[in-house]
């Protein structure tokens, strides 16, 4: 399509005081003082004058005015907006943070702590040892990224891909990029600092770029948030499962197994 063409304003342009500045505007008290003591010093200059001689003033073809606003141009002088390269994000430096692409910037965000870690390695071991008999797909964990619809780059703490679009794609287990879209089956981990604007952000690239199922889980209250879109959500706790529904029929995993002590810790007491 043929770019139309716009007449682009003058780079500098007079500025009238009067008519721009409001009333009570500091630079109109500075305006105030300054017309004041100019007439107490124009005898002094004179004077000096009369004795040293004018200065010469310099000659300019074109009108000096005595206010001129400079007119920034966002269109052609803003910086662009940096678009980082996979290579960039996987050469980031092994900072003890987990690094996301989100509109444009880095975002850090912390591991998990020991409670959280074994939370999802259970979890993991559980998804793995379903899915691998039957060939049903791949299991990763937080440090795999995943490019979203939107460009950002997510990494949930767990995530399942079917074998069916692993195929689609011809995707190799030994590639190296991120993987284009959301995960069939994304699980998040709640820490601390998540607010509810933050996880429903996450959805919202998930859903968008192809989830079907997300586990929001809450270590601190002991409960699993069930999401199978943006708004079709529920909170499930220790008398339920985590049920693999279509994306992994038959998967069942007690929500009460996620956050049970380990059996030597009645030791302790």
């Amino acid at each position: 399509m043929r770019a139309t063409t716009q007449a682009q304003p003058d780079f500098l342009t007079v500025i009238n005081l009067n008519a721009t500045v409001p009333a009570h505007h500091p630079l109109r008290a500075i305006k105030r003082r300054v017309d004041a003591a100019l007439p107490k010093l124009s005898p002094l200059f004179n004077d000096l004058y009369a004795k040293e001689g004018r200065p010469r003033e310099i000659q300019h073809r074109h009108y000096r005015p005595p206010w001129i606003r400079l007119r920034i141009m966002n269109a052609s002088l803003a910086a662009p907006k940096k678009v980082w390269t996979e290579a960039e994000l996987q050469a980031l430096p092994e900072d003890g943070f987990i690094h996301e692409l989100v509109d444009g910037e880095i975002v850090m965000s912390p591991k998990n702590n020991s409670f959280q870690g074994d939370i999802c390695t259970r979890l993991i071991a559980a998804l793995m040892a379903f899915t691998e008999p039957g060939r049903l797909g791949a299991v990763w964990d937080s440090s795999t990224g995943f490019r979203m619809n939107s460009l950002n780059v997510r990494a949930p703490d767990i995530s399942f891909i079917s074998r069916a679009r692993l195929q689609a794609q011809r995707r190799r287990r030994s590639a190296e990029s991120f993987f284009p879209g959301a995960p069939d089956l994304a699980v998040e981990v709640l820490s601390l600092n998540n607010t509810h604007k933050e996880i429903d952000e996450r959805l919202k690239d998930f859903f968008s770029s192809g989830a079907r199922l997300a586990w929001i889980i809450d270590s601190k209250d002991k409960r699993v948030e069930v999401c199978r879109s943006l708004t079709l959500r529920q909170w499930v706790d220790g008398d339920s499962f985590l049920d693999g529904e279509d994306i992994l029929p038959g998967f069942r995993y007690p929500v009460a197994d996620l956050f049970k002590p380990w059996d030597w810790e009645q030791e302790y007491d």
